[in-house]
């Protein structure tokens, strides 16, 4: 330092240490001003104002403080949009996946759809309940419909055997051979389909669809066979709905359908057997036997021993009797039967053998032990095949 500089220094008083201060912090480099520096610059120029050197580390640690608690925050929020964002994932994969399923679901059921197609064009309403008139209206979709309900009962009867739907099978072939050709072959090609299994519900309730679309026509040779076939499907089942409202109709309408004497005596022999059997009727099943079949005179006997209550002599004819009409309708009556018998014997015997029981007073297709399940009876089974009916009342003597 010259002379002339320490003399002004000392004019005025300073001190040399902190000429020697300021010469240093001039000599040091301007702070960098990035938005990462971690300290506040100090302005030397005259357009910034000065910030001490303690102000400016307390407001750098403030804000470091600052930042770290507002670091911490965001780290938290980070972590909540992380959760969130994954819960959204999953409920998104879940509704893909759902939307997946009802797509497939939909596809499946249009493709089933498309195989039950024709068998949607056959879904009628009933008259009676002003559902439907179509049936009503046009004679083509009537004819249509009765072809589809005997490709149901072929259906039917080929995974459901039995004598009485081989009788039935058999008389409905005989009586209509083309429509039974072509229902036939609806049947076939409906089961390599794999259309829906048919019950036998269902083809009642679609022959009542087609009988009340005719009862408001004329009678006409297809009224004899629609009602006709809803007679023999039906009696086999103890559908009584169905088959004594058709038998009614033909015998009201004999001479305008002109029924054969067989199918005259076939329907006959089911309503007075009905009326019998079911109604516990005999006075009007007798009326209608002297009218439409005087001459079957095993029916005659079968009125005899309900009259009469001879079960002995009806048990007899329900186990010899070859026709499945007959039978199935016999069956009917067959609990009423039993039950007096029941109470015959246990006020006539005491004890009988179990053979002469199940021989003379049993179906044949019934044992005895499943005859004292069904009917609760107070009969006990002793071990030598004796039963005993009612004890002995032993008499005390004075």
């Amino acid at each position: 330092m010259d002379d002339s500089l320490k003399n002004l220094l000392s004019r005025y008083s300073l001190d040399e240490l902190d000429l020697a201060q300021s010469q240093t912090q001039r000599a040091e480099p301007i702070p960098d001003r990035s938005p990462s520096s971690g300290s506040l610059p100090v302005a030397t120029d005259g357009n910034s104002t000065y910030v001490p050197p303690h102000r400016a580390r307390s407001k750098t640690q403030k804000r470091n403080a600052n930042g770290r608690a507002r670091n911490g925050t965001f780290a938290e929020r980070s972590d909540h949009r992380e959760k969130v964002k994954d819960k959204q994932g999953e409920a998104a994969e879940e509704e893909t996946a759902a939307k997946l399923a009802q797509r497939r679901a939909r596809f499946a059921t249009s493709d089933k759809a498309g195989s039950n197609q024709r068998h949607k064009q056959h879904e009628y309403g009933l008259v009676s309940r002003g559902e439907d008139k179509r049936l009503q209206e046009s004679e083509a979709a009537r004819e249509e419909y009765f072809v589809y309900i005997l490709s149901q009962f072929i259906r039917f009867t080929s995974a459901h055997s039995s004598v009485e739907l081989s009788e039935a099978f058999q008389k409905t072939r005989d009586s209509d051979p083309e429509n039974f050709r072509t229902a036939q072959s609806s049947a076939e090609e409906d089961s390599s389909q794999g259309a829906p299994n048919i019950t036998m519900d269902s083809i009642t309730l679609s022959i009542r669809k087609l009988r009340e679309s005719l009862l408001g026509l004329p009678p006409s040779p297809f009224h004899k066979k629609v009602f006709l076939f809803s007679v023999r499907i039906s009696h086999y089942f103890s559908h009584y709905q169905t088959y004594i409202s058709s038998i009614r109709y033909l015998l009201h309408n004999e001479s305008a359908l002109n029924l054969a004497e067989f199918e005259v005596e076939e329907i006959s022999v089911i309503l007075v057997l009905h009326l019998c059997n079911v109604n516990n009727d005999p006075s009007s099943a007798i009326a209608i036997f002297y009218k439409y079949i005087p001459h079957r005179q095993d029916i005659a006997t079968i009125l005899r021993c309900w009259v009469l209550k001879d079960f002995y002599s009806w048990l007899k004819i329900y186990n010899e009797v070859e026709n499945s009409a007959v039978k199935s309708m016999m069956k009917l009556g067959l609990q009423t039967m039993l039950n007096w018998m029941v109470r015959a014997i246990t006020s006539g015997y005491y004890t009988l053998q179990k053979e002469v029981i199940e021989t003379n007073f049993l179906p044949s297709d019934l044992p005895y032990a499943e005859f004292a399940a069904r009917y609760n009876i107070s009969w006990h089974e002793e071990e030598n095949d004796m039963i005993t009916i009612r004890s002995r009342v032993k008499k005390w003597s004075r």
